[in-house]
């Protein structure tokens, strides 16, 4: 198998060397050991994320360590994880309604100058779309 790896490099310059062999490695021969480094990676990778978003990568990083912690098997985690980011992309106040309320905003021939979507995350304003 060869090599999978990926970096990461964050506005700050930081890079995030991830080697998907390694860890595969790490996980079989210590899963104490992969656990703590983990933990610590992530930690490392929330903290270096702009501090508008820090807050909600710690919250999406805790729901998905309960998720993991409360799955009788690694699979059954991963797919109610899976089933999860599809739900934030297709669900209500999701992505896809966003971009929804988008392109009907600019497909409309309105006169109206400012558009607040569902969720209250995209603002049309002078026609300068905002995503909050």
């Amino acid at each position: 198998m060869g090599k999978l790896s990926l970096v990461m490099k964050m506005k700050t310059g930081n890079d995030f060397n991830f080697n998907f062999d390694e860890w595969v490695k790490l996980a079989e021969q210590d899963e104490e050991i992969f656990e703590k480094k983990r933990s610590e990676y992530l930690k490392k990778f929330i903290d270096q994320v702009p501090e508008k978003y820090h807050e909600r990568m710690v919250g999406i990083q805790w729901v998905l360590d309960m998720e993991r912690s409360l799955s009788p098997t690694p699979m059954a985690s991963c797919l109610k994880m899976y089933n999860q980011m599809w739900e934030s992309f297709c669900g209500t106040g999701s992505l896809s309604e966003e971009i929804n309320t988008l392109l009907d905003y600019l497909n409309s021939n309105s006169s109206r100058n400012d558009v607040i979507s569902n969720s209250g995350s995209v603002f049309i304003k002078d026609n300068v779309v905002s995503f909050i």
